[in-house]
């Protein structure tokens, strides 16, 4: 029932886009829409992403950025724009089960 709320959803409501944040550390309470991006800015050197899960069931995502250890994450920010990407696509194995890309800071879920 979840997924045809959410498919609804997709079809009818306009996308907004997702912002990154980047802090030395992550607020108590995440926003939605926001990607908390942790790390040391000034050196480019980024850990963790943090973000509340796009299905709406509460719960708070924390993805590794650190290349050497696994599973792991990476970010691609387009040039002089406030769009980014995340890579590879985010599962979650439990709880919700939700299964989605982050392309140009919006959401698209994976069917299946």
């Amino acid at each position: 029932m979840k997924r045809i709320v959410r498919w609804f959803k997709n079809l009818f409501l306009p996308r907004r886009h997702l912002r990154l944040v980047f802090v030395s550390e992550f607020p108590e309470k995440l926003k939605n829409r926001k990607v908390y991006i942790e790390g040391d800015i000034d050196l480019k050197d980024f850990w963790y992403a943090k973000l509340m899960c796009p299905c709406g069931c509460g719960d708070s995502l924390t993805l590794n950025l650190i290349d050497d250890v696994s599973p792991c994450w990476s970010i691609v920010k387009k040039d002089k724009s406030k769009q980014f990407s995340l890579h590879p696509s985010i599962r979650r194995r439990s709880d919700c089960k939700s299964h989605f890309w982050i392309i140009d800071s919006k959401i698209k879920w994976c069917n299946g």
